[in-house]
């Protein structure tokens, strides 16, 4: 849940506090009323259900992390492309390289 984002990048000439607290950014306060409404009933939710389930810890049914795997696992939203991960961008390219140098020692030995 994020609201507010940015606020420590401010334009040039203007300080982190004053762009979040006083810069016309249209809907800063329906974005901190908001999250407070959404996010009030995530907290009450896991404090009144942190014994019988958050203590033990909970084991995710579906991916948790990014596009890129950068935690593991296989990412199971976007487009098939968007699916390789950078372990795989390095095997490929490993492979390639691995085919270029046969290529090139097959060329060398006709020689």
């Amino acid at each position: 849940m994020c609201t507010a984002s940015d606020s420590d990048r401010p334009p040039p000439g203007e300080n982190a506090i004053d762009n979040l607290l006083h810069a016309a950014q249209g809907a800063f306060s329906s974005a901190i009323q908001n999250i407070y409404l959404a996010g009030v009933k995530v907290v009450e939710g896991i404090v009144n259900s942190w014994d019988s389930t958050f203590a033990a810890g909970v084991s995710p049914s579906n991916y948790v992390g990014n596009i890129f795997a950068g935690l593991g696992g296989n990412p199971d939203f976007g487009a098939p492309a968007d699916f390789i991960t950078k372990r795989e961008v390095k095997e490929k390219m490993s492979e390639g390289n691995a085919r270029m140098r046969s290529r090139r020692g097959a060329m060398m030995a006709s020689v």
